[in-house]
This record gives C-alpha cells, sequence and structure tokens, in this order.
C-alpha cells in the first residue's frame, strides 16, 4: 500500500520531465524577442562637441557568444549626414574621425553595424 502512495508522485514527476524536455528541444533557439543580439557593439567617446571640431569614437564589435572579434561595416550618422564609414580591423575596432556640425545645437547620433554574426 505504501508503495501506491510513493510511485504515482514519482510517475508524475518523471512524465512531467520528459514532457518538458520534449518540448525544450522543440523550441528554435533565438525565438524570443528577449534575448540579445548575438553582435555585441560597444561605442567609445564624447557625449558633447564642439561645433566644427574634430571628434573621435571608438566602435568595437564582437561575437557576443563566442567572445570574439567579428570584422564589421559602420557607418556613422549626425543627423541625417553620413560623417563615415568604415569598416572594423581584425580587432573588431575601428577609430572613426570626422568633424562635429559647424552649427551649434542637438543633433541625432545613429550607429549602424553590419557583420556575419548580426546587425
Amino acid at each position: 500500500m505504501q508503495f501506491g502512495i510513493w510511485f504515482v508522485p514519482f510517475v508524475c514527476i518523471a512524465v512531467g520531465l520528459v514532457f518538458a524536455s520534449a518540448f525544450q528541444t522543440q523550441r528554435p533557439q533565438n525565438s524570443s524577442p528577449y534575448l540579445p543580439s548575438p553582435l555585441d557593439t560597444q561605442v567609445f567617446g564624447q557625449t558633447r562637441w564642439l561645433a566644427h571640431s574634430p571628434v573621435a569614437l571608438k566602435v568595437v564589435t564582437l561575437d557576443r557568444q563566442k567572445q570574439k572579434p567579428v570584422k564589421s561595416q559602420v557607418k556613422i550618422f549626425v543627423g541625417s549626414k553620413t560623417v563615415f564609414a568604415g569598416t572594423t580591423n581584425d580587432d573588431g575596432v575601428v577609430d572613426a574621425q570626422f568633424r562635429a556640425p559647424s552649427q551649434a545645437g542637438t543633433y541625432d547620433l545613429k550607429i549602424t553595424v553590419k557583420s556575419p554574426v548580426g546587425s
């Protein structure tokens, strides 16, 4: 009689684990929009610039899963103007240099990166 009391919960747990593992293997990888991109992009530089002064930004691209540098194409836009286009080196780094806009004001900075592991 005691055998039946312990046996039923054990079977329920075992069946539950089998179903859970079956559903786990059927779920496609990166199916969640909450998972981070495999491309890790880091930007280093100033947040404020003097009008028409030289600006330098360092852009670093890494494969997030392998923790290795990724060769990437980088474009930098200030407002609607493309101020830099280039490719990272073998270390996944590009030193972008350009001039700040000659008119003082607030501008949107947009950096786009394209690589074999993502954008």
